[in-house]
């Protein structure tokens, strides 16, 4: 009985052994078909504690991702990880679920992205964004390609344009929730500056819109040059910014 104990153990650990070294390349060969919009190349380390040389979401590239497993979430059913993301057009670091039904749970995220990256989101003509957007999204799911849940906040810090108009905006920030029907909404404010923002925005289904409305403080010259380039003028000097697409300029 000792002996038979003995390489119950001894068999039990070359097993936690075996599947804590799994490698990553092949442990994505078997769930490739389970990761939905996320595409990983150049694999190295385990399955546990791993990292690609590159993660491209939704076809777009984001750089390199390593991520640590958590081993207890299998017993739900479910995989989860925690996750650390960093390439050319910023960095991101939180937990990532895999659920049951195929879908993608992220949580206690904080990214940081160039403003840059949401000029096809607001489609402002002749214009180059500076800045960097700081993001705090405390949950958000994600259903095959439909976003179907997103909680948190963003906000564009050193908030500029460039190319056809120089000047320096307000920094803003966008807070945005899941509300009981599915829709998600959300509005804009400005933090204060030569520029006053404010808006509202939802995403229903795979589209998107918005509508906000700019006001120059002070007249800011550089601010009013730039105007000229967003949105509809105003009888009152305002000008309204209308937005819509579809998620995929988004995601």
């Amino acid at each position: 009985m000792r002996k038979i104990l003995i390489a119950a153990v001894i068999t039990l650990l070359i097993i936690v052994i075996v599947i804590w070294t799994f490698p990553a390349d092949l442990g994505k060969r078997l769930v490739a078909s389970k990761l939905g919009p996320v595409d990983l190349t150049d694999l190295s380390g385990s399955v546990w504690n791993g990292h690609a040389a590159s993660v491209r979401v939704f076809g777009r590239e984001l750089g390199s991702l390593d991520w640590q497993m958590q081993p207890g979430s299998l017993m739900n059913g479910e995989v989860s990880a925690q996750f650390t993301l960093s390439g050319p057009n910023g960095s991101a670091s939180g937990i990532m679920t895999r659920q049951r039904n195929n879908t993608l749970d992220v949580r206690d995220v904080k990214a940081k992205v160039p403003a840059a990256l949401f000029e096809d989101v607001i489609a402002v003509r002749d214009l180059h964004l500076e800045g960097q957007v700081d993001v705090d999204l405390s949950h958000a799911r994600i259903h095959g390609d439909l976003l179907e849940a997103a909680d948190g906040s963003a906000t564009w810090h050193d908030a500029a344009v460039s190319r056809a108009a120089q000047a320096r905006m307000s920094d803003m920030r966008a807070t945005f929730a899941t509300q009981p029907d599915g829709q998600i909404s959300g509005d804009l404010k400005d933090l204060g500056g030569p520029l006053q923002a404010d808006g509202l925005f939802q995403i229903k289904g795979k589209d998107y819109s918005g509508e906000a409305r700019l006001v120059p403080r002070n007249n800011d010259p550089h601010v009013l040059e730039a105007l000229q380039h967003i949105g509809q003028p105003q009888t009152d000097g305002s000008v309204v910014l209308k937005v819509s697409g579809h998620m995929n300029k988004v995601l």
